[in-house]
């Protein structure tokens, strides 16, 4: 197995927890959802059987097919069954990004004592993950360009209805969340109280969640500038949660736990996506030096953070309740949200386009309500978004002009290899199609760096096992792993980058990538500037920040999901 170090120390963590983590326990403690006494089992309690088929992500058949030989040099896991590689070719090259690796080891050095080590055993109180937080903001330099660091709020004010509405208002992993009401107003629906079939992807994934308090509806207005209603219903006994039973800030904090499960499976079925084109890409551009250079630069550390996914987010050992999404200790899901993250994988490779990928497969909101002058969420991703077709099709231009029979031949084989991929469905054709796809979901992957840091709020990692007054070590593990994602941003490895490479591309693709790394850079610094003078910037800077130039408050919107 060829694992970078950085995996090594979360695999390390894994391994060290105590086998007693894993048994479940009766706990007394209060509990703010019910008003009688708790009544709670010994066993984990399946409140949904994930139904797959209840949403429709897009028309697609799964191919029969007689797997190859499986490719040269060990291929790695398969995160889904019957996805990977192509057999009987050489794997391409699997290579290091040093600066992330040399990061996250110092992070785990730091933290992995700290947080495994002391945590377990703590009370739930406001201020016990101050220090894990602090090791974040020092390695990652948070503060460097923050006007007043004193009075910054890196990990948010602790009032959650505000934070959940600008989360879901600013952030396109919380955005697809969100449906329309028959008012012109929002909602967060994570079930329907009459009993009805899941209606939305968001639905769908929530459905394998067990635990208590994680039924929540939240309604906004209009303008998604304030929250207007909200109902709990508790997990257990079944009992209807009316408005009066609980208040704003725990309701909004158990919809932010929802919503961080929701978008940690995106962003690991983001992984599998970039392994399988990255891997094309630099096969498809073997004989194309120019274009290979570029797809090299892409793939940097994508093997590895794969290889994570499969042993820490989506393992298929059932050992393993540790896995952050299909473990029982982890956010709380199983192995039933495999299949649901599979076929939506297939309806991203079905659809091959900036349009495709987002707005038709992931939002649920109709398009005048999204980015634009007269939109409601998303304001600033869609800008980024609106570059991203232009800049694929004049990338693509300039590629084929450095050499058309090498570009012809490469695009050929580009979708061979992707239609090879085993039941991967996929009907990429192009290399504009590739870039599109890469750069969509990049400035997607830059919403982490914001949002993951909302499992450092005790408020919210406490509903991974709301029910202890005490954290546990399973709690740590979440915390240790959700912080060691955000640590390792690398200077100019953002979408749409003109320098990433240890020399300059070929010319006429430097030229385009210069073109937009130029508009994109000067729309960063703008934001900034607007961004620094607003009155509510100290607190939720972290999460409005996406936008800005890179390493402002540690952020980046990524070139490919290599953090």
């Amino acid at each position: 197995m060829i694992i970078t170090s950085s995996a090594s120390l979360l695999l390390l963590a894994a391994s060290v927890a105590p086998a007693a983590s894993f048994v479940p326990q009766k706990v007394a403690s209060d509990n703010v959802f019910l008003k009688k006494k708790p009544v709670f089992s010994e066993t984990v309690v399946q409140v949904h059987a994930a139904d797959a088929d209840v949403v429709d992500l897009g028309e697609f058949k799964a191919k029969s097919f007689k797997r190859d030989e499986p490719p040269e040099i060990n291929p790695l896991p398969e995160v889904f069954a019957g996805i990977g590689l192509p057999g009987g070719e050489v794997e391409p090259p699997r290579i290091n990004n040093t600066f992330t690796n040399v990061q996250v080891d110092r992070y785990g050095a730091q933290a992995l004592p700290l947080i495994l080590g002391t945590l377990p055993g703590k009370p739930k109180t406001e201020g016990s993950l101050e220090a894990a937080r602090n090791i974040a903001i020092r390695l990652n330099k948070y503060a460097v360009d923050i006007p007043d660091p004193q009075a910054y709020k890196f990990f948010g004010n602790g009032e959650m209805g505000p934070i959940l509405r600008m989360l879901l208002k600013t952030n396109p992993f919380f955005a697809p969340a969100l449906t329309e009401l028959p008012d012109g107003g929002f909602e967060l629906k994570t079930f329907d109280p009459e009993g009805g079939p899941s209606a939305t992807l968001y639905q769908t994934i929530l459905s394998t969640l067990n635990g208590v308090g994680h039924r929540v509806n939240i309604q906004f207005d209009k303008d998604m500038e304030s929250i207007t209603n909200w109902e709990m219903y508790d997990d257990v006994q079944g009992n209807d949660m009316k408005k009066c039973d609980v208040d704003l800030n725990t309701a909004s904090s158990s919809a932010i736990y929802n919503c961080f499960f929701f978008a940690s499976c995106i962003h690991a079925t983001i992984h599998v996506l970039h392994y399988l084109y990255t891997a094309a890409f630099q096969a498809a551009s073997e004989d194309f030096p120019e274009m290979n250079q570029w797809a090299n630069d892409y793939a940097k550390n994508i093997p590895w953070k794969y290889q994570q996914v499969g042993k820490l987010l989506l393992t298929a050992d059932p050992q393993n309740q540790l896995a952050i999404i299909t473990g029982g200790s982890g956010l709380g899901s199983s192995d039933f949200v495999r299949p649901i993250l599979k076929k939506m994988l297939q309806s991203w490779g079905m659809k091959p386009t900036a349009e495709g990928f987002y707005m038709e497969n992931m939002m649920n909101l109709p398009k005048d309500k999204v980015g634009g002058k007269n939109g409601v969420v998303l304001e600033e991703f869609m800008k980024h978004y609106e570059l991203v077709s232009p800049f694929a099709k004049e990338a693509s231009d300039a590629l084929k002009k450095i050499n058309p029979k090498k570009f012809a031949a490469a695009e050929k084989k580009l979708g061979r290899y992707l239609s090879r991929c085993g039941e991967f469905t996929s009907s990429l054709s192009t290399i504009e199609q590739w870039i599109e796809m890469m750069a969509v979901t990049g400035a997607m992957h830059g919403g982490t760096l914001s949002y993951t840091r909302t499992m450092a709020m005790p408020e919210v990692l406490r509903w991974r096992n709301f029910v202890s007054p005490a954290w546990d070590f399973p709690d740590a593990f979440l915390l240790f792993s959700a912080l060691g994602t955000i640590v390792g941003v690398d200077d100019d490895r953002h979408v749409m980058t003109d320098c990433d490479s240890g020399s300059p591309y070929a010319d006429l693709l430097q030229d385009v990538l210069e073109k937009y790394n130029n508009k994109t850079t000067r729309m960063k610094r703008e934001y900034q500037e607007k961004l620094v003078k607003e009155k509510d910037f100290n607190d939720y800077g972290w999460i409005k920040s996406d936008y800005c130039l890179d390493d402002f408050d540690g952020k980046q919107l990524t070139i490919a999901t290599y953090v």
